[in-house]
């Protein structure tokens, strides 16, 4: 599913399996993994949430590797899975949250991507992104969160598709169905 939807080999089987392998299901876990799968129980989509990293600093959490099967872009899964990576790190106590991505000035699915995250989620980079056509820039971006993030555990009910959608953090011991061959085949559809 990673691979599909970012268009090229972004992570291998082996990398899954180390940031699977990261989570742990105590509160105090600085690596989890989020995953969301449809009301069929297909996988549709991950998001890792850090609480501390060497690059953010103090009080800043980190999430990334958000990815959306393709044919679920477009239904709220990706904004459901930053509700619980944010919600997560603001349930840990930290203040702000940080999130880097690439941004190629002309590319559409660059604008996009910086429309919604510093746009829609409320990032911001620090400065106006490259106004040169081709140019691309690594965008570092921090926002602020908020206490009432905290208090949020359970999927929105406003949007049909959140409705039936599960979203889970991912443990090193138990993963999504307590058993190792649950982790076995859920790292294998991540990396498609």
């Amino acid at each position: 599913m990673v691979n599909r939807s970012y268009g090229y080999n972004r992570i291998t089987p082996n990398e899954i399996r180390q940031r699977l392998a990261m989570g742990d299901d105590e509160e105090s876990a600085n690596r989890v993994l989020h995953v969301a799968f449809d009301e069929t129980g297909k996988l549709v989509g991950c998001c890792s949430s850090t609480l501390c990293t060497p690059w953010t600093g103090r009080n800043c959490g980190h999430w990334g590797l958000l990815v959306v099967d393709i044919d679920a872009q477009g239904t709220g899964v990706a904004s459901e899975l930053v509700r619980s990576a944010e919600s997560r790190l603001a349930a840990a106590g930290l203040k702000q949250v940080q999130i880097e991505y690439e941004y190629t000035c002309g590319d559409a699915h660059s604008q996009r991507l910086h429309n919604w995250y510093e746009g829609v989620l409320g990032f911001s980079g620090g400065s106006t992104p490259t106004t040169r056509s081709g140019c691309t820039e690594w965008r570092r971006c921090r926002k602020p969160l908020s206490v009432t993030m905290a208090a949020v555990s359970q999927p929105t009910e406003d949007h049909p598709a959140m409705r039936a959608m599960d979203v889970r953090r991912v443990a090193k011991a138990e993963p999504t169905h307590g058993c190792s061959a649950c982790l076995k085949r859920l790292w294998r559809r991540l990396c498609r």
